[in-house]
């Protein structure tokens, strides 16, 4: 077997990421295995099924970590709305993470992982911020037009038309942050590079989100030969 039979070099190979392998002496004759072939057979729990998606034990580890980065990248973006007060991102972003974290639950229970949680902090997310985060996410109660486009159909038309308003008002002010972000956040120039790309991108995304529930909007009303200006 070579090095290249193993990915040896290579991010998904032998000592990649997240690989748990190890070079060690063997001296034939000498050494003895330190598992026997019926047990490098099985070694790997079996493979589990989990959202229509078939894992192998090395992919449910990968998946975990992946999970673990994106509460990471949550929580730093919370740290930054507090600072910045910006209370609908706030809010938006707590959501998510309270979305992340059930999601690392359920899917560590199915693959019969432990929950790595010291994996997930990170610095300035103190104990005022988790608090208020958990509040936030638990009492509040969305917004079913910025939300939630499943019930269009259901709403009068007026509230339509006003919900197309409220979507530019919207974009017209994310606009307006990713132009002039010290205007809203005091600390800008104090912030990393990395720091203002995610705030950014961010703001971009909602901006996004906002045009697609316009144009569901638009298409609901001329469903109903609608005027929507």
């Amino acid at each position: 077997m070579s090095l290249s039979d193993i990915g040896y070099g290579t991010v998904e190979g032998f000592k990649g990421v997240n690989c748990r392998h190890d070079w060690y002496p063997f001296f034939e004759g000498i050494s003895e295995p330190a598992y026997t072939k019926e047990q490098l057979r099985n070694l790997d729990p079996p493979p589990f099924e989990y959202e229509g998606r078939l894992y192998t034990a090395c992919e449910a580890n990968q998946k975990q970590r992946q999970i673990e980065r994106a509460i990471r990248k949550t929580k730093r973006e919370l740290i930054a709305y507090e600072a910045a007060g910006l209370k609908d991102d706030f809010t938006a972003t707590s959501i998510k993470l309270r979305r992340q974290r059930e999601l690392y639950r359920d899917f560590s229970r199915a693959a019969n992982l432990r929950e790595k949680l010291e994996r997930t902090g990170v610095y300035g997310y103190n104990k005022s911020i988790s608090s208020k985060s958990v509040w936030t996410a638990k009492k509040s109660k969305l917004n079913l037009q910025l939300f939630s486009e499943k019930d269009l159909s259901k709403q009068k038309t007026n509230s339509l038309k006003k919900g197309i308003k409220n979507f530019k008002k919207r974009i017209s002010e994310h606009e307006d942050k990713i132009n002039n972000p010290e205007k809203y956040i005091s600390n800008w120039h104090k912030l990393d590079e990395r720091e203002k790309a995610g705030l950014i991108k961010h703001w971009q995304k909602e901006i996004d989100n906002f045009n697609k529930s316009i144009q569901n909007r638009i298409d609901e009303l001329k469903r109903r030969g609608e005027d929507y200006e």
